[in-house]
C-alpha cells in the first residue's frame, strides 16, 4: 500500500467515506472551526446533533483521533471503523471497571 507524508499525517489506503455524529453543540462548534480534512462537510440535524462526513485514505490515524473525542462523537460508518473504535473503548473501559 503506498503511503506518503502530508505534514501532519501518513496517508494510505483506499478512499473511505467516514460519517461521524457529533453529539453536542460544543463539539460541533469546536470541530467546525477547524479544517480537519479538505473534504469535511458538517450538517446540523433537527435533533441538535451534527453529522460530519469526509472521504479519507485509510482510517488508522482517524481511529486515534476519534478516541480523543471520547463520548462526544459516534462513528456511523464505515462499519469497520465503528467496530474498531468500539472495541478500543470497551478495552479502555474495562481498565477502570474495578
Amino acid at each position: 500500500m503506498p503511503r506518503r507524508y502530508c505534514g501532519r499525517c501518513i496517508i494510505g489506503g483506499p478512499p473511505t467515506c467516514v460519517e461521524l455524529l457529533l453529539l453536542n453543540e460544543e463539539t460541533a462548534a469546536f470541530l467546525s472551526s477547524r479544517q480537519i480534512h479538505p473534504t469535511q462537510r458538517f450538517s446540523k440535524r433537527r435533533d441538535g446533533m451534527t453529522r460530519l462526513t469526509m472521504t479519507v485514505r485509510g482510517t488508522t490515524e482517524l481511529a486515534s483521533w476519534i478516541l480523543s473525542l471520547g463520548p462526544w462523537v459516534k462513528v456511523l460508518r464505515p462499519r469497520a471503523l465503528r467496530q474498531e473504535v468500539g472495541t478500543l473503548l470497551a478495552s479502555a473501559a474495562a481498565l477502570y471497571a474495578s
